[in-house]
């Protein structure tokens, strides 16, 4: 069966960080490949909430960039949520 994978982030749900919120089915090395390729994109993990249901992975993961700021370039965002989703397919 197909598993709906959705990347999606969002400024408004914390008042100091860019989250990033993850649906996809779960696998070996998840959570490693998805905090490896947000370190690629030179932010900083600060929080997540990890939680695995009947295989299927939701995670929200909070980050920053260097400088302690939310992540606002557009064009940065898109860049990760492609990274993400072709990670996560």
């Amino acid at each position: 069966f197909e598993f709906p994978v959705r990347v999606w982030t969002s400024n408004n749900l914390d008042p100091h960080y860019t989250v990033i919120e993850l649906q996809a089915l779960d696998r070996i090395a998840l959570l490693h490949d998805v905090l490896r390729t947000v370190n690629d994109h030179n932010l900083v993990t600060v929080h997540s909430r990890i939680c695995t249901e009947k295989g299927a992975a939701l995670d929200s993961i909070y980050v920053s960039t260097p400088d302690g700021q939310k992540l606002t370039d557009q064009d940065a965002v898109d860049r990760l949520e492609n990274d993400l989703k072709n990670l996560l397919t």
